[in-house]
């Protein structure tokens, strides 16, 4: 993954090191709201860390975006 740079933030590939850190973000209650609870964050994390982007402000993590390719026609837009 290529790492892309913006004026105010940073999007980086997420590395073994951030999931901890992104693990604390993903169970904080205002995340679980949306995404659902989870018995494990690190496995979960870890288990989507190849396609995950970390945000960072000001060398600061501050959240991640994951991508994905779906294959069903439907659905690629």
């Amino acid at each position: 993954m290529t790492t892309l740079t913006g004026a105010l933030v940073l999007l980086r590939p997420a590395t073994d090191a951030d999931i901890a850190p992104l693990a604390v973000i993903r169970s904080a209650p205002e995340v679980t709201r949306w995404w659902g609870d989870e018995e494990d964050y690190p496995a979960a994390v870890a288990e989507d860390l190849e396609r995950t982007f970390v945000i960072e402000v000001d060398g600061r993590m501050v959240g991640a975006v994951q991508t994905y390719e779906e294959d069903d026609p439907m659905y690629r837009h």
